[in-house]
């Protein structure tokens, strides 16, 4: 019912197996199976092993001298080290720059609101003025009006002498 995998015996292998099936126990034999294919590695390593190269010399790093390469090595290797404190301190001076624009946009935005508030406050002032001169105008008017109706007219002739009760006395 479950499926299986047939593996096909491999017959160098079992060969070399049955061939040194001589030895008494199971694992002697494949300890001199596998001594043997070591040797066999080693013998073949032997035999492939890669023969003197040979090349014709050549003048390796351009036209200065060992010398005068490691010299060039080591200036830029401190200068490079410059480079990084130069980049640094270019990155910290970028970032105070960009708060200092943060800081005076910031500033700019608040001396708008206050010259704003300012010039309602200004507005407001200058209309409380006005309805205070309107007010005052218009009640300057009515005593004035009250007080004309209060007074004799001047163009009539007054005859008759006023009694006690007409003087201030």
């Amino acid at each position: 019912v479950c499926p299986y995998i047939l593996i096909t015996p491999n017959e160098t292998r079992r060969n070399q197996l049955q061939k040194s099936n001589l030895c008494i126990s199971v694992s002697f034999c494949i300890s001199s199976v596998a001594k043997k294919e070591l040797d066999d590695l080693k013998r073949w390593k032997k035999d492939h092993r890669p023969g003197p190269i040979k090349l014709t010399p050549q003048r390796l790093g351009g036209k200065e001298s060992e010398d005068q390469a490691r010299q060039k090595q080591q200036m830029m290797l401190m200068q490079s080290k410059y480079q990084q404190k130069h980049k640094r301190e270019e990155y910290i001076r970028t970032k105070k720059a960009a708060e200092e624009a943060e800081i005076l946009r910031k500033k700019a935005i608040q001396r708008e609101k206050a010259e704003r508030l300012e010039a309602k406050k200004r507005q407001d002032e200058e209309q409380r003025r006005e309805m205070y001169s309107e007010d005052k105008y218009y009640k300057t008017n009515e005593l004035l009006n009250r007080l004309d109706l209060g007074l004799p007219k001047s163009d009539s002739c007054q005859t008759e002498s006023r009694g006690p009760e007409s003087t201030a006395w």
